[in-house]
């Protein structure tokens, strides 16, 4: 039942006509499965602006008791770009599940930049879950905010490898500076293995670049 369900959900996507969003709302709102329901919204982002801001007010995706369901949710509207929005991701920043709150860093990201992103961003470079400081580290050194160096440096000495592996991404999506090659050799060199996989595929991405 969820293997058809989620190719009937694919393709209504793949239509994405009216008929097609009011179809998979009414999926979204019928469906028992956590996992149809996250379906559509993976899909949901390719509605208008306005139908995506309507289907969240009728079926209080943010609201789910499931995490999942509100982490995919916040994904989807950081996919809209709406200025707008950016209330929602700064109450969703204050999650109980680090997922949700590192989705909706990105999503503040997407419809803000200069001083106002880095005053929200800035608390959170010494953030509990290393996703959560990794993406205001990406946001924040895109931006140019020099003064974040010295958090990735100490990303980089983190003893949990989790928050290394983070470091190793957030150099894999900033723009390239000598100093930031040797943080990225010091990861390839680390002796736990995701850690320096994920400082491959940085370094992959900056060849590729």
């Amino acid at each position: 039942e969820h293997f058809i369900a989620e190719h009937a959900v694919t393709l209504l996507g793949d239509i994405a006509d009216d008929r097609a969003f009011h179809l998979l709302e009414t999926a979204y709102m019928t469906a028992r499965n956590v996992w149809v329901k996250i379906n559509v919204l993976s899909v949901y982002h390719r509605a208008s602006q306005a139908r995506i801001l309507e289907f969240l007010k009728r079926t209080g995706v943010l609201q789910c008791p499931e995490d999942n369901i509100r982490a995919t949710a916040v994904a989807m509207l950081g996919r809209v770009n709406n200025p707008t929005l950016a209330r929602v991701f700064l109450g969703m920043m204050k999650d109980k599940n680090d997922r949700v709150r590192a989705n909706a860093v990105e999503g503040l990201g997407a419809c803000m930049t200069g001083p106002q992103l880095a005053h929200f961003l800035f608390p959170l470079v010494e953030d509990k879950n290393n996703r959560v400081r990794a993406n205001a580290l990406v946001l924040l050194l895109k931006q140019g905010m020099r003064q974040a160096e010295r958090y990735l440096t100490e990303m980089v000495q983190h003893a949990n490898a989790l928050f290394r592996a983070s470091a190793a991404f957030v150099l894999g999506e900033i723009p390239y500076a000598p100093n930031r090659r040797e943080l990225l050799n010091t990861l390839l060199d680390d002796s736990h293995s995701m850690v320096s996989k994920q400082a491959e595929r940085a370094l992959e991405k900056r060849v590729a670049a």
